[in-house]
């Protein structure tokens, strides 16, 4: 069972970590539709549904660089535990919530709370684990993939609970995870860097790797389009809970398998990247068909496998340029937080216009980008000219 030793505290430790990444995740698939649908239901406006899906991720964009970095210092478990205390804030608020005001709050706290969490979580696993990059990147992803399969399963589940209940329990089992990582988690001591050689890091990382951080945020902004304004478009139509359920646990399936069956073949070459946008793009444009269930599932198909490919191929790459790697896995986790919120603030005055335009958008973009990631290797391959 070598796959099971790491650091500090043994067999316990790296199951804990996967565990911890497939149960946030399992929270945050459905946090992430429902709350914009409670939104919507205490009379929200396009504009404020944007802003309920944007605001977590707003902090996301910055926290995560400062705890990539912080966490070379002060070490991961301290960060998780500030995750899952702000969580456990975070919940406490949407129990009460009775504007939508009260839930943009909310989802400032769940950022900071995702956004404590995942760096560290990502930098653990790698120094827990002996393998190759690539082989940490398919269980990690698997692993999280899945919990958002599960959360998007429970969705219409989770709607029909008693708010307060609802909540109140997040909020109990948010401290439940604190005391659990109190006792299992155990690290060396951090390690002693000096400041300029994390900035020095942090630079190279922006220069060197801009492809990488694109995909990241590409795959985030594709994923926040769907998430906070598909489900809000089929109740607006009065189509069926179990729609919504469905196709986003569709799309998340497709990209655990994607996760699993494909992307370790693609990680390393443009071939993933490539495929991952194309795929995207076809998804935009059958999920506009709302009145055909099947278009809508194989709509969500395609967009989680793009999803899947791209998110890989960004990791892959994060986590295989540093011993630093706190600070490759703050800038990966903050691109995505950018793509999270830009994806809401642009479908917010999309939907406003029509409120299936947030989609066409996903396949002009996607298709952009295409062109964009075939000239840019076109451009590496080519041969410098002579100097006169």
């Amino acid at each position: 069972m070598e796959w099971m030793k790491g650091r500090g505290n043994g067999l316990l430790r790296l199951p804990y970590l996967y565990f911890l990444s497939f149960i946030v995740s399992v929270l945050s698939g459905a946090l992430t539709p429902l709350i914009p649908v409670i939104g919507y239901r205490m009379g929200a406006s396009g504009y404020e549904i944007g802003a309920i899906g944007s605001a977590g991720a707003l902090l996301y964009i910055f926290l995560t660089l400062l705890s990539g970095s912080l966490s070379e210092k002060i070490g991961r478990k301290a960060m998780l535990l500030t995750s899952f205390i702000s969580l456990a804030c975070s919940t406490t608020i949407y129990a009460y919530s009775i504007i939508p005001l009260h839930l943009i709050f909310g989802r400032l706290l769940e950022g900071l709370s995702y956004s404590t969490f995942w760096p560290s979580l990502e930098a653990l696993l790698t120094e827990s684990h002996k393998s190759e990059a690539r082989s940490i990147t398919r269980l990690f992803t698997i692993s999280w993939s899945s919990g958002m399969v599960l959360g998007a399963l429970l969705y219409d589940t989770l709607l029909n609970i008693p708010r307060f209940t609802l909540f109140a329990t997040l909020t109990v089992f948010s401290l439940v995870l604190c005391l659990a990582t109190v006792v299992i988690v155990e690290e060396e001591a951090p390690l002693k860097i000096v400041h300029e050689n994390i900035f020095k890091e942090f630079l190279n990382a922006i220069k060197n790797l801009k492809m990488a951080w694109t995909l990241s945020f590409s795959y985030a902004f594709v994923q926040a389009l769907v998430f906070n304004f598909y489900p809000v478009l089929l109740d607006a139509l009065a189509k069926p809970e179990r729609w919504t359920s469905v196709m986003l646990s569709t799309m998340l399936m497709a990209r655990t398998l994607s996760f699993g069956l494909l992307a370790h073949m693609f990680v390393k070459n443009i071939a993933g990247a490539v495929l991952g946008l194309f795929l995207s793009a076809m998804g935009g444009v059958l999920i506009q068909f709302t009145d055909s269930f099947l278009l809508i599932l194989l709509g969500g198909f395609f967009l989680g496998t793009g999803a899947g490919l791209l998110y890989s191929t960004a990791f892959y790459k994060a986590i295989s340029s540093s011993r630093l790697r706190g600070v490759y896995t703050g800038i990966f986790e903050s691109t995505i937080g950018l793509g999270y919120f830009t994806g809401p603030l642009i479908g917010g005055v999309l939907v406003e216009i029509n409120p299936l335009h947030p989609y066409s958008f996903i396949s002009l973009y996607s298709l952009f980008l295409i062109v964009l990631v075939l000239s840019s290797n076109i451009h590496k391959r080519s041969p410098n000219p002579r100097r006169s």
